[in-house]
């Protein structure tokens, strides 16, 4: 997670040393949690710190010196992949959190899937995976309503991240040069092992991470649903017909021109009252 964000979030760079957890302490959190890759395929848009105690706020300087660069956890055996995957690959990550700094993020009202943020299920099990506490702050953001989003950036009470809030690209800019937001460029080049191999994966991720102003300043959201690449229907052929017309499941117009004319030209023996036809039917609705 970074410090605050478009459509997620970002930590604070105007935090008193007395109103709390340090500055640098939520610097530590969100370099941890890059290192984990939070956002990096499944978790909608991040943004990057906030600044906002002076007119002008100026990003912290980093608190990275004499660190080492994370690393890959070990993979979880005896997993399946398909021929060709590219994709995150199962690991168990330690806890990095120290259980006691609470991070503090923006997220849009969702009664229907998401109900109570701070008692979600998913939630809980962030804390539990990461050691990360973090407080939910919930708002109205219908329509892409931004009133209520637009008075704490102006008023400068900050939250440390926006989460899934709905910035446009020119407004995550223009408040990276205000110093608002912080560019997150060096953390994830540094820490963020599972959102690089993401862009290693998918190239224009990165570009598409990018505000007008060149630099990062969201963790992106990424979803390569395979199932959802032929929604709203898919075919469904019987594998029986398949073998007694002694053709093969399509892969492509061509394969699937050749099954229908196999059917066509032999009706399978035993199989004379029942269609071979391929039948569509809406994909079911998936989530995640």
């Amino acid at each position: 997670m970074a410090r605050t964000s478009p459509s997620g979030p970002m930590p604070r760079a105007d935090r008193p040393q007395n109103a709390g957890p340090s500055a640098s302490s939520r610097r530590d959190l969100l370099r941890n949690a890059l290192a984990v890759g939070l956002g990096a395929t499944t978790l909608p848009a991040f943004l990057a710190a906030c600044g906002g105690a002076a007119d002008k706020p100026t990003p912290p300087a980093s608190n990275d010196a004499g660190r080492p660069a994370a690393t890959a956890a070990p993979a979880t055996t005896g997993v399946n992949y398909p021929t060709g995957y590219k994709g995150p690959r199962a690991s168990r990550k330690a806890p990095f959190g120290d259980g006691k700094t609470t991070f503090k993020i923006v997220v849009p009202e969702d009664a229907v899937t998401v109900g109570d943020w701070n008692k979600n299920d998913f939630s809980a099990w962030f804390e539990q995976r990461t050691g990360v506490k973090v407080e939910y702050q919930t708002v109205p953001t219908t329509n892409n309503d931004m009133t209520k989003i637009n008075a704490m950036i102006g008023a400068k009470d900050l939250p440390d991240a926006f989460l899934n809030i709905p910035f446009t690209r020119d407004q995550i800019s223009a408040y990276g040069v205000q110093g608002v937001f912080v560019a997150i460029d060096d953390h994830v080049d540094k820490y963020a092992i599972e959102l690089k191999a993401a862009m290693a994966d998918a190239p224009d991720l990165k570009q598409l991470s990018k505000g007008t102003d060149g630099r990062m300043y969201v963790f992106p959201s990424v979803n390569d649903c395979r199932q959802c690449k032929v929604s709203p229907g898919r075919a469904w052929v019987n594998q029986k017909f398949i073998e007694a017309a002694d053709t093969k499941i399509p892969e492509t117009a061509d394969d699937f021109r050749a099954m229908l004319k196999a059917f066509k030209n032999m009706m399978p023996a035993g199989m004379a009252t029942r269609s071979p036809s391929p039948r569509a039917q809406p994909a079911p609705s998936t989530a995640g």
